[in-house]
C-alpha cells in the first residue's frame, strides 16, 4: 500500500479534482493510515475536522479553511513507512524508535510536496510537531517561520488526541484539554492566540474532535 499511495499521489493533481471528490480520496488515506494502529482510529479526520473549524474561527476564506482540512487528513500520511509493530509497540521506545517516529512528518512533506496544488497543504502537514520555541521535528521551525496554518493543525493535533482514548488512559475532558494546551503555550509550544480562539469556543471545538469518531460508530 505504501509504494501504491506514494505513485498514485505523485501522479495526481488536486487541481483536476473536485474538492468533494478530493477529500473523500484522502480520508481514505486517512483510514489506512488510521488503521495500523488501534490507538489512533480516527484520529486523522478528527485532525481535519478541528482545523477545518478553527480555520473558521479566524475567519480565514473557505478554500484555505478546506486546505486546512486536507492537511488535518493527511498529516500523518509518512506513517506508512513505519513498521506496524513499532505503532503498536506498548512498552517504552527506544532512542532509535523514537528517531523513526520522528521522521514521519518528513516522510508525509516528501510523500505530498510533489502535488501540483498541495505545496502549501504538505508543509502545514508536515509541521504538525513543530513548536513556537523551535524544539518541535523535523526541522526545527520557531514562531519566526511557522505560519498561522501550521499552528493551526499543531493545536488541532494535540487535541484531538487528547479528547481520544488511548491504553494508557481515557479520553479527556474539554477542560481536562485546555488546562494541557495553556501549559504548551506557556511553555512555548503552542501558539498562544491559536488556543485562545480553542478556548472560547471549547465545547464546539471538542464536538467536533470527538465527531469523527462518533461518525465511524454509526
Amino acid at each position: 500500500m505504501d509504494g501504491y499511495s506514494n505513485t498514485w499521489l505523485s501522479e495526481t493533481s488536486v487541481q483536476k479534482i473536485d474538492f468533494q471528490d478530493l477529500r473523500s480520496i484522502m480520508l481514505i488515506f486517512s483510514y489506512v493510515v488510521d488503521a495500523k494502529s488501534p490507538f489512533t482510529k480516527a484520529h486523522s479526520d478528527g485532525v481535519a475536522r478541528l482545523a477545518k473549524f478553527i480555520g473558521s474561527l479566524w475567519n480565514l476564506p473557505q478554500e484555505r479553511c478546506e486546505m486546512l482540512e486536507l492537511a488535518g487528513l493527511l498529516h500523518d500520511i509518512g506513517k506508512l513507512r513505519l513498521p506496524d509493530a513499532l505503532l503498536e509497540k506498548p512498552g517504552k521506545l527506544t532512542l532509535e524508535e523514537r528517531a523513526q517516529i520522528k521522521r514521519h512528518s518528513f516522510d508525509t512533506y516528501n510523500i505530498l510536496k510533489n502535488i501540483k496544488g498541495m505545496e502549501k497543504i504538505s508543509e502545514w502537514a508536515a509541521q504538525h510537531h513543530e513548536r513556537m520555541d523551535g524544539s518541535g521535528y523535523p526541522y526545527h521551525l520557531d514562531q519566526s517561520t511557522l505560519s498561522l496554518e501550521a499552528r493551526i493543525v499543531a493545536v488541532a493535533d494535540v487535541f484531538q488526541a487528547l479528547a481520544q482514548k488511548r491504553p494508557y488512559r481515557d479520553p479527556l475532558s474539554p477542560d481536562e484539554i485546555m488546562k494541557i494546551l495553556k501549559e504548551q503555550v506557556d511553555d512555548e509550544k503552542l501558539d498562544r492566540e491559536v488556543v485562545h480562539s480553542v478556548d472560547c469556543q471549547l465545547q464546539a471545538c471538542w464536538e467536533v474532535a470527538i465527531s469523527a469518531q462518533q461518525a465511524r460508530v454509526e
